[in-house]
């Protein structure tokens, strides 16, 4: 009868350790699983937010409105050209990004006059939420003038 309590008490031990390992396993994968899918999501959009360039010659003096956004992230940008260049761009609602960089950004904009500026070859995903803002703008107008 010793043996039997013995295989009992050691079933027991393999029991409660399986029972810890595959608690952990399940908190983890609560935690774990929405953030690799919310990563691979960022990815997918942030791989299709190509920043295309506008010409901007044709476009009639003006002040143009945008709005884009995705993910938890967007902004509202008024982008004013005149003689076909841009002279201003100001942010009128912005939501998740970086304004500091921001602003960086829509200096060099206004100083290459391209949304590719070379200042910034590696854009973090907020920069590019506020390119393609710039860029719709600028594009629904380009758009009306051809």
């Amino acid at each position: 009868m010793s043996d039997i309590k013995k295989g009992r008490k050691k079933m027991s031990k393999k029991t409660k350790y399986f029972l810890i390992v595959f608690a952990i396993s399940i908190v983890l994968s609560i935690f774990a699983i929405p953030k690799i899918i919310i990563s691979l999501n960022q990815g997918l959009v942030e791989s299709e937010l190509v920043i295309n360039e506008v010409d901007t010659t044709n476009i009639p003096d003006g002040t143009y409105s945008a709005s884009f956004s995705a993910e938890q992230m967007g902004a509202t940008v008024n982008v004013t050209l005149y003689l076909g260049r841009i002279t201003a761009i100001e942010f009128t609602d912005c939501k998740g990004i970086d304004l500091t960089r921001a602003n960086e950004i829509i200096d060099d904009v206004i100083e290459y006059q391209m949304l590719n500026s070379p200042q910034f070859p590696n854009y973090t995903y907020s920069d590019k939420i506020l390119l393609k803002t710039i860029e719709a703008a600028l594009d629904n107008q380009a758009a009306n003038a051809a």
